[in-house]
C-alpha cells in the first residue's frame, strides 16, 4: 500500500486524497465501535457513535470551507502546466522553423554553410557542400583563423580558390565568426561559403577591358607603359620592337576605315603568333604597335613580321608592309621605359627614310 502511495502521490488529487483518508477513517472508527460494544456494552458504543458522528460532520465542514483555496490552487497549477506545455510548443515550433530555414539555405547550390568544432577539430556541412569543397583546402585557409579567431561579434572575411571537381577551380568568399563559451574560450566557428566564380570573371574581363586595346586585343597604351615600368624596374634585359605601318593612311583613304580596322586586327593576330604569350604586345598610336620581348632570335621573329604581313596582302589590293625599329634594353634597374621607346621610335623612322618594309637597330 505504502509503494502504491509512493508511486501515485504525484497524480492523485485532492478528492483522491480525501476519499482515502475517509475510508481508513470509518473502517478505523466502525472497529473501535465493534470492540467498545462488545467489551463495555451498548453506553460505551454510544459515546463512540457520537465522537465519530461529530468527527464526520466537523470534517466536512472542514471541507466545504477549504474546497475554494484547494480549487483555485488546482487551477492555478493546471494553467501553469498548460502554461509551461505552451511554451514547450512554441520552443519546439521555433526549432522546427529554424531547422527547415537551414535546410532552405542549404538548397542554394552557391551557398554553403559550415561549422568547425574545437573539441574535435571536425568541420560540419551543409547538404549541399558535396561536390564543392575540399575539405583540405578549406582546413588550410582556415588554419590562422582557428588559431586566433575573431573577437566576440566580430565578422572576418576572405577569398580563396578551391577545385570543385576534377578539372575546374572555382573562388569563394568566407564569412567567418566565432562563438564562445562563459570562460572566453572559443567553442566553434561559424561561417558561410559563396561561390564568386562569375563575379571574379567579369572584374577580369573588366580589368581585360580597361587594358587591352578594344580592336586588336592587345594592351592599349597605358596598360603597355605601365607594364613596361614595371618589366624594367627588375633590370629586365631584352629587345623593343616598335612596328608602323607602311602607308596606312593610303589604305583608309582609298578603301575606307572598315578596310584599315581588318589590317590592324590581322596585325594583331600575327604578332600574337609570333611572340610567345610572356611577352609584351601593345597598340601606342593608330597604325603603330610595340613589342617587348626577353627572347632571343631579334632579326628572325623581325622577318616573320615583314613575311607575314605581306602574306596577308590579297591580290589586287594595296600591297601592305611595316618598317620595325629595334632598341635593346641595358638591363639597368634605373632605365627609363620612354628612353627605349624614344631609342626604338628614332629607329623605325631610319628604317622609313630608307625605303620602308624593313628592319632597323638603333645606333650611339
Amino acid at each position: 500500500m505504502t509503494e502504491y502511495l509512493k508511486k501515485r502521490k504525484d497524480k492523485w488529487s485532492w478528492k483522491n486524497w480525501a476519499f482515502l483518508c475517509g475510508l481508513i477513517y470509518i473502517l478505523i472508527m466502525a472497529g473501535m465501535f465493534g470492540c467498545c460494544r462488545m467489551q463495555f456494552g451498548g453506553a460505551a458504543g454510544g459515546l463512540i457513535a457520537a465522537v465519530f458522528a461529530v468527527s464526520l460532520a466537523a470534517m466536512a465542514v472542514m471541507t466545504v470551507i477549504s474546497y475554494p483555496v484547494r480549487r483555485e490552487k488546482e487551477i492555478m497549477r493546471e494553467c501553469g502546466q498548460e502554461q509551461d506545455g505552451q511554451e514547450v510548443q512554441e520552443a519546439l515550433y521555433r526549432q522546427e522553423v529554424q531547422e527547415a530555414l537551414y535546410r532552405r539555405l542549404g538548397e542554394f547550390a552557391d551557398t554553403v554553410l559550415f561549422e568547425y568544432r574545437y573539441r574535435d577539430g571536425a568541420i560540419l556541412f551543409t547538404p549541399n557542400a558535396s561536390g564543392q569543397i575540399e575539405i583540405p583546402v578549406l582546413k588550410n585557409v582556415l588554419e590562422k583563423y582557428v588559431k586566433r579567431p575573431p573577437a566576440q561579434g566580430e565578422n572576418r572575411c576572405f577569398e580563396f580558390r578551391m577545385k570543385a571537381n576534377k578539372e575546374e577551380y572555382r573562388w569563394c568568399i568566407c564569412h567567418v565568426r566565432a562563438e564562445y563559451d562563459g570562460a572566453d574560450t572559443p567553442v566553434c566557428l561559424i561561417g558561410k561559403l559563396d561561390d564568386i566564380t562569375k563575379q571574379k570573371e567579369r572584374e577580369e574581363q573588366l580589368l581585360f577591358q580597361s587594358t587591352r586595346d578594344g580592336l586588336t586585343g592587345v594592351y592599349n597604351k597605358t596598360a603597355f607603359e605601365y607594364m613596361m615600368e614595371e618589366t624594367l624596374k627588375r633590370g629586365s634585359r631584352g629587345c623593343l620592337y616598335m612596328i608602323d605601318i607602311d602607308n596606312f593612311k593610303d589604305v583608309n583613304d582609298q578603301y575606307g576605315h572598315q578596310a584599315g580596322d581588318k589590317i590592324l586586327v590581322k596585325i594583331g593576330e600575327l604578332l600574337r603568333e609570333i611572340f610567345r604569350d610572356s611577352d609584351l604586345i601593345g597598340r601606342v598610336g593608330g597604325d603603330e604597335f610595340v613589342v617587348y620581348s626577353e627572347c632571343g632570335e631579334t632579326k628572325t621573329r623581325a622577318m616573320k613580321l615583314l613575311n607575314g604581313t605581306a602574306d596577308f596582302t590579297k591580290e589586287g589590293e594595296h600591297r601592305i608592309s611595316v618598317s620595325i625599329g629595334i632598341a635593346a634594353s641595358t638591363g639597368e634597374l634605373d632605365e627609363e621605359y620612354q628612353e627605349l621607346f624614344s631609342k626604338a621610335d628614332q629607329a623605325m623612322y631610319r628604317a622609313k627614310q630608307e625605303g620602308k618594309n624593313r628592319i632597323a637597330w638603333y645606333e650611339e
